[in-house]
């Protein structure tokens, strides 16, 4: 073979494992469900990765950017927005040695990144209102007390909410914000410059009509929950009490001794019964599991020696776990009937029902194996599963849909992790590659063109063409290339 013949194999060959690298990668995201993206610390800064979970190869989509914290999604006219806190270089902790970062938005194919606003917010305190129009955060200016601020989440209309109040406000990593159900109110717990008590205060989104509810009553009040219009839930020396939304009435809605310590799991959608979480005693820690109805009513103890765990998916009865926590029971709201579901001495974690609200899944040990047992057990009979046993400790990391559960397994502490892929019937389950403990899950199903790959491809198949060509005429093309014709035999 001619020089210019092996020449152009070998750009061929170059060009082909390129191509081939590209078509990987195509096939790898051409189908959406192999797909997830991900925020990694991978290469010492946060950046934004998309990952073939089939066959680990990734792409990079963000470069110039420190992403330290995935915010959330939403859309507007110019499509789908992932937001972010990015961390600045300079200033990257606030007075109080927290890490901060700056609002930033960006397409999920990683481009048109836009700052929003020119906050540096404690990472993780940023709260979305109900209708994803707004995002809420605390903001503490020049090292003064921190203001509640409002952003559009088009980056306009900036507004402080809490302009004169110069105070304390007690929302910490976000949840201490709750909104009213209609989305035109926020409330939270503070104390006014030279005030005395914590109380509960409201204030409309636009930054008028700032409230303190509780200031005709005394004491330290810690906001719990909104459930309804008309009131909301508050705790007050280890009480839980109904707060009517104008002020005007605190009915008290269990009770408590100086020495227990009274709060909310949750309520049923319709507000009508809520439950008041496991009550621990400070000297012997027996849980006493309570219902309480929000008219005031006298209290329900209807089970010692438990701890709430979640209501049905029906939300006709309440899951608890009893006998120091080995024991996974269905009460009835009326306390009327309990029906055993589990008893395992080596019971792990609760993880929540699966996509079809029949069977709650739950881990336990095995220690014969050394091993985590993913297991699930059906609510109407006790049925009980195990789905697949796994390094442990697990932990279920997304859900995919309604098709899919996530799982990472880590066999120890100095070991990478390792995500699996598993139906919530335990009947398949596939390994996820270019998955590292660095990572953080931002979406999965990710479906993104990338056409630069496909004209690899094609210019690798040009290539194969003329490689090809010179392989059989290697010897005229010389010729040729030579300022000669070819010569006839």
């Amino acid at each position: 073979m001619s020089f210019l013949g092996r020449t152009l194999c070998s750009v061929f060959a170059l060009i082909l494992l390129v191509s081939s690298g590209g078509m990987m990668f195509i096939r790898a995201l051409s189908n959406p469900s192999n797909t997830a993206m991900i925020l990694s610390q991978r290469e010492g800064e946060g950046r934004l990765y998309l990952v073939g979970t089939s066959t680990g190869i990734s792409q990079r989509l963000t470069h110039d950017h420190n992403l330290v914290y995935f915010v959330g999604a939403a859309s507007d006219k110019a499509g789908e927005w992932l937001y972010f806190q990015v961390q600045d270089p300079q200033i990257r902790f606030d007075f109080a040695g927290r890490p901060t970062g700056r609002l930033y938005r960006i397409h999920p194919d990683g481009t048109a990144m836009q700052q929003l606003g020119d906050q540096r917010i404690q990472v993780g305190t940023i709260v979305w209102t109900p209708d994803r129009q707004w995002l809420l955060f605390l903001w503490n200016r020049a090292g003064f007390r921190p203001s509640l601020w409002a952003i559009r989440a088009d980056g306009t209309d900036q507004r402080n909410l809490t302009d004169g109040f110069n105070g304390y406000i007690g929302v910490q990593n976000g949840p201490g914000l709750f909104f009213s159900p209609d989305g035109t109110w926020v409330a939270f717990s503070g104390r006014r410059q030279g005030a005395s008590n914590i109380g509960v205060y409201r204030v409309r989104l636009d930054g008028t009509d700032i409230t303190n509810l509780t200031e005709n009553f005394e004491g330290h009040f810690v906001l719990r929950g909104w459930p309804t219009q008309a009131w909301m839930l508050v705790v007050r020396n280890g009480v839980l009490y109904r707060l009517q939304t104008d002020g005007s009435q605190l009915t008290a809605l269990s009770a408590a001794e100086p020495s227990n310590h009274s709060d909310i799991s949750g309520w049923v959608q319709n507000g009508d019964l809520l439950v008041a979480s496991t009550i621990q005693n400070a000297n012997s820690m027996t849980g006493l599991f309570a219902l309480a109805s929000t008219d005031g009513a006298t209290p329900r103890w209807i089970l010692e020696d438990a701890a709430f765990v979640d209501f049905t998916p029906n939300q006709q009865a309440v899951i608890a776990r009893r006998d120091g926590g080995t024991r996974l029971v269905q009460v009835a709201l009326d306390g009327s009937a309990i029906a055993d579901l589990v008893t395992d001495p080596f019971l792990e974690q609760i993880w929540g029902y699966t996509p079809d609200h029949q069977w709650l899944l739950f881990t336990s040990a095995d220690n014969q194996t050394g091993k985590s047992n993913l297991r699930r057990v059906r609510l109407r009979d006790g049925l009980i599963q195990t789905l697949h046993s796994f390094d442990m400790p697990i932990q279920l990391r997304h859900w995919d849909g309604d098709e899919w559960l996530v799982v990472q397994s880590r066999p120890s502490s100095a070991q990478p992790s390792t995500y699996w892929q598993i139906r919530p019937d335990g009947s398949e389950i596939h390994r996820i590659y270019g998955i590292t403990n660095q990572d953080i899950f931002v979406r999965w199903n990710v479906d993104i063109e990338h056409d630069g790959s496909l004209g690899i491809m094609l210019l690798g198949s040009l290539v194969l063409s003329l490689s090809y060509f010179a392989v059989r005429h290697s010897k005229n093309l010389m010729e040729l290339v030579n300022g000669g014709f070819p010569s006839k035999n």
